[in-house]
């Protein structure tokens, strides 16, 4: 099985729990004789250095601050053609879920609703990019992931 794994979060300077979460899931996965897992991320700065992960292969899919809207709302423009071997394309998180192929499997991890909790915590454009993922997931994943308690 391929698999697709967005692994945006661990070029972000403060990976947070997320960025745990990416990291011990593409450690997982590829440990697994049965999983191919292709990673896939934004175009980030050359000079920005991924947290704790080999930072050499997988597949660009362009500006974040492009993309993330577009999918989320358009679920557009599609991934790049790298991607289309994929048996499953996994979003994790809930700030950008990625348009699919036909054939294959969406499957979206929703971290917690914070950003509707405590709106204070989080800035607009990250609330608006969350309530436009979480909805984006109910409509098109096959499979939506929740490890949070509450």
């Amino acid at each position: 099985m391929n698999v697709a794994l967005h692994v945006d979060q661990l070029w972000f300077s403060v990976p947070g729990g997320i960025g745990v979460y990416v990291r011990e899931l593409w450690s997982r996965l590829a440990d697994r004789p049965d999983v191919d897992v292709v990673p896939f991320r934004s175009d980030w700065p050359e000079d920005r250095i991924a947290w704790t992960v080999p930072t050499t292969g997988g597949v660009r899919t362009g500006r974040h601050r492009v993309s993330y809207p577009l999918w989320n709302r358009f679920a557009w423009p599609p991934l790049p053609v790298a991607l289309a071997g994929c048996d499953v394309v996994h979003a994790t998180n809930q700030v950008a879920v990625p348009p699919v192929r036909p054939g294959q499997a969406l499957v979206v991890t929703v971290h917690d609703l914070a950003f509707e909790h405590f709106p204070e915590a989080f800035p607009r454009r990250w609330r608006l990019l969350q309530r436009a993922g979480v909805r984006a997931a109910t409509r098109r994943a096959d499979a939506i992931v929740v490890p949070s308690w509450a």
